[in-house]
């Protein structure tokens, strides 16, 4: 991970003909108005996704949101060291409670993630540590282990992206700063929510099974730097075998314990390695700064064909599917068999690949989703966002459906209604096609994407504005 590339030209793709014969079907849905319902300020801003919770203990729907980040991202001249963590009455937006973490880490742009049973709110501070919260009360679990250790050196290392809560484990990844500095290495830390048990996988030098340390000459340490996993919608669980997937980026790779570029399937703990794939070009993207993991994994519905049932995913990022081909590509795998070979530690295994929204680098996690029997994936970023579903064609395929020349961050996919952040505008569209339905405005945006419950929108700014936006047709 080193600094973001300036933003590109639009390219726009020719549509398809499926392409045009889908834009030109009258929209699925009527128009959309979004209505503010309350706008708060928070301090620093929240550059992440906000968290929502139904009916914490003795108290109505909550939204939690976790400000940790400026407007200088992290940079090294202007650290926040101090994130809070907001919880706000969805309805009203009051303040019910607020919790405060400071350390050497210089921010966080990761949200905060809920808990299943609705009793615990989670969220990572920069003291390297991952706390839980009651959700109604704000009390801070502590003791048998809480808060987890999830860093040895948070002055090095970062949670970029929102930790994921599935299966009974909450998974939080690890990166660097912006400009890849210090000796740091990404890694995955588990923590199981029954007893508290963490498991740690290393993408460099995963034979050791624990966090690094900065000490060269200890069991701990590790030669190697960065592959860093920063990218928006890391450790995705399959929803069927409940195996956890990682992308990381920029480091070195040999196949056995160093995994730079390269997407990781763990089992449901995290602390075995089941399947990798690298692509061919893994050296050149190393080389060039070219990320394989500047985005998480698009775990696709299943699908069914010929009799087969396929269990595929869409990884996208910064780089080409080759030194000479041009454009940043998604590529389609087999989540059943990863490399092509069934085994880890070869280079190579995708079906397919196609040009992202604009031919330009991903840096925003995707939605999915299943419709008439079709797997999709659509992606935004700085050039446009897109559409794309799985066809098959002497094997599996992507196909762009429709794309339109506006970026944004990560989308959402909720109750049929695609909702996409740009800077000074949240808009709603039509998944199938593209249209758009209805917009709010909003501040400037960075990370930030919106939660979507009911017919109810949160959705945070660089501004520090926390908005509520009531959806009605």
């Amino acid at each position: 991970m080193r600094p973001f590339l300036a933003l590109l030209a639009v390219i726009i793709a020719i549509p398809s003909a499926i392409a045009l014969a889908a834009l030109s079907r009258p929209p699925a849905h009527p128009a959309l108005q979004l209505h503010l319902l309350w706008e708060r300020s928070v301090s620093p801003n929240a550059d992440s996704n906000p968290a929502y919770i139904a009916h914490p203990r003795g108290h109505t729907a909550m939204i939690y949101v976790l400000a940790g980040n400026n407007g200088a991202n992290c940079n090294p001249g202007n650290p926040v060291r101090r994130a809070t963590l907001y919880a706000f009455d969805a309805t009203t937006g009051r303040v019910v409670w607020h919790a405060s973490t400071s350390g050497p880490s210089r921010c966080t742009t990761a949200g905060p993630t809920a808990d299943p049973s609705g009793r615990f709110v989670y969220a990572v501070g920069l003291d390297g540590r991952l706390h839980r919260y009651n959700s109604a009360s704000g009390r801070e679990t502590k003791g048998h282990g809480w808060p987890v250790r999830i860093t040895l050196m948070p002055d090095v290392e970062k949670v970029a992206s929102t930790p994921a809560v599935a299966g009974g484990h909450i998974y939080v990844a690890t990166s660097g700063f912006i400009g890849d500095q210090g000796h740091y290495e990404g890694h995955l830390v588990t923590v199981s929510l029954g007893d508290g048990t963490v498991h740690v996988f290393n993408s460099l030098c995963s034979n050791i099974p624990r966090l690094l340390g900065p000490s060269p000459g200890t069991g701990s340490y590790c030669s190697f730097v960065q592959s860093g996993l920063f990218g928006r919608g890391e450790a995705e669980v399959d929803p069927i075998d409940h195996s956890v997937y990682i992308v990381s980026g920029n480091g070195p790779w040999n196949g056995r314990t160093n995994w730079g570029d390269s997407v990781l399937k763990l089992s449901p703990d995290g602390s075995r390695l089941l399947d990798s794939y690298t692509p061919t070009d893994q050296q050149y993207l190393d080389d060039n700064d070219l990320d394989l993991g500047s985005t998480g994994p698009a775990l696709l519905p299943a699908v069914t064909h010929g009799g087969h049932t396929w269990r595929l995913m869409v990884q996208g990022g910064k780089g080409p599917a080759c030194s000479s081909c041009g454009p940043a590509v998604l590529r389609l795998l087999n989540r059943d068999n990863l490399s092509g070979h069934h085994a880890l530690g070869t280079l190579g295994g995708d079906l397919d690949s196609i040009a992202a929204p604009g031919g330009c680098e991903v840096l925003t996690a995707p939605a999915v989703w299943k419709h008439e029997g079709q797997a999709w994936a659509i992606y935004a970023n700085d050039c446009g966002l897109a559409a794309y579903r799985v066809a098959f064609s002497h094997g599996p395929r992507l196909q762009r459906l429709w794309s339109i020349g506006q970026g944004g961050t990560t989308p959402i996919l909720a109750h049929g209604i695609l909702y996409v952040a740009h800077s000074g505008a949240l808009n709603a569209y039509a998944p199938a096609t593209g249209k758009l339905l209805g917009s709010a405005p909003i501040g400037p945006v960075h990370w930030e994407y919106p939660a979507v419950t009911g017919n109810r929108v949160y959705i945070t700014d660089q501004s520090g504005k926390v908005r509520a936006f009531r959806m009605s047709r």
